[in-house]
């Protein structure tokens, strides 16, 4: 399992995330990442190749959610702002 391995850093970096992702998912000891797939060598945090793997589509569901998430927040204002403009009021039909 330990053949092929990679430093945590390069690992988050690589996952398109900030350069400390894996060692917090480590340190809150989370159940995104593969048992037994991340192991501090000295001052080196390193991560396997199949934990790497691991995670590539857990990140990309947590992106996918982090945009649509976003999309929504921005949508939902936009709403809001044109509901509460004077050209809404003026065109809404009075019941």
């Amino acid at each position: 399992m330990w053949n092929h391995i990679m430093t945590a850093h390069e690992a988050s970096i690589m996952l398109g995330k900030n350069s400390k992702y894996i060692y917090f998912l480590w340190k809150r000891e989370s159940d995104m990442l593969l048992a037994g797939s991340v192991q501090l060598k000295g001052n080196t945090l390193l991560i396997t190749r199949e934990g790497y793997e691991h995670l590539k589509p857990l990140t990309k569901k947590e992106s996918d959610l982090a945009i649509n998430q976003a999309n929504r927040k921005v949508y939902y204002e936009v709403v809001q702002a044109l509901r509460n403009s004077p050209m809404y009021i003026i065109t809404k039909k009075v019941g």
